[in-house]
């Protein structure tokens, strides 16, 4: 399913079979499987006459781009501030753990949509707010797996012999801390795209007319009563998507955190 996702994003302008901008009000809430003037509409159009299978391929490059790269700037946040905090200790940690504490106990939506508000709704600001407010995840668990290491006797040996801080993290330290990150940041993917549709939404995430999971959903709940196709297809589209990043989650957790090391800070 995220194959078909990620192809689907990448080669969206090859397999939408309309232009997922163009309106055309003579052509307004037509149910799925209509043909009109040799064109068809698998999953109907919207409200304002575009095709709906069309928005909905192209949102997904705007719910992948937003999950792979929030996801990437949260995971090196927090993998950096979790081991700098467990090797160094002192200031150091007692910074970056407090830190990470105020932001974990504030609602994540609720500190999102506050950023997001003074920010401005935009793309590049979507993908910054979600980013720096889930590295705490990454940071908990890096820091208990990297205090551990740091007085493991292999670990001491290089202090011993003179070894630098950066051949220490980067050699023994990081390379052992990576599994559950990868789980987590696996998990996360699923995560993301959810927050991501509910700030789109809410109207604080991508803005029209760039098409959004989100958005659609939020522009297909005036016409649920007869017009149920506007935000059914779109939300599929979410639960199938995070579904198949949970269990790609589930399945990496079981290779590669079989004890579950991952899970120490949700």
């Amino acid at each position: 399913m995220l194959l078909a996702v990620a192809v689907s994003a990448v080669a969206a302008p090859i397999l939408a079979p309309h232009d997922p901008v163009q309106q055309d009000l003579l052509r307004r809430l037509l149910p799925p499987g209509t043909a009109r003037d040799g064109a068809a509409y698998l999953l109907g159009t919207d409200s304002l006459g575009r095709d709906v299978l069309s928005r909905i391929i192209y949102g997904a490059r705007v719910s992948l781009t937003v999950a792979i790269v929030a996801v990437g700037i949260a995971g090196l946040t927090g993998v950096s501030a979790g081991v700098l905090s467990a090797y160094y200790g002192g200031v150091v940690d007692a910074g970056l753990m407090r830190l990470a504490d105020v932001i974990l106990s504030v609602p994540f939506l609720l500190l999102a949509i506050a950023t997001v508000a003074v920010l401005g709704p935009n793309f590049l600001d979507l993908i910054f707010v979600l980013g720096l407010t889930r590295w705490p995840r990454y940071a908990r668990v890096t820091y208990a797996q990297a205090r551990a290491l740091r007085e493991r006797e292999f670990v001491q040996a290089e202090v011993a012999v003179g070894a630098g801080d950066g051949r220490i993290l980067f050699r023994h330290i990081l390379p052992n801390v990576l599994s559950p990150v990868i789980v987590i940041a696996t998990l996360e993917v699923g995560l993301v795209i959810i927050f991501e549709a509910a700030l789109s939404f809410l109207g604080l995430g991508v803005q029209p007319p760039v098409p959004s999971w989100g958005a659609m959903l939020s522009e297909g709940r005036d016409y649920l009563a007869n017009a149920w196709w506007l935000a059914t297809f779109p939300g599929l589209a979410i639960m199938l998507t995070v579904l198949a990043a949970n269990l790609l989650g589930d399945a990496a957790r079981d290779a590669l955190d079989p004890r579950g090391l991952s899970g120490a800070a949700f």
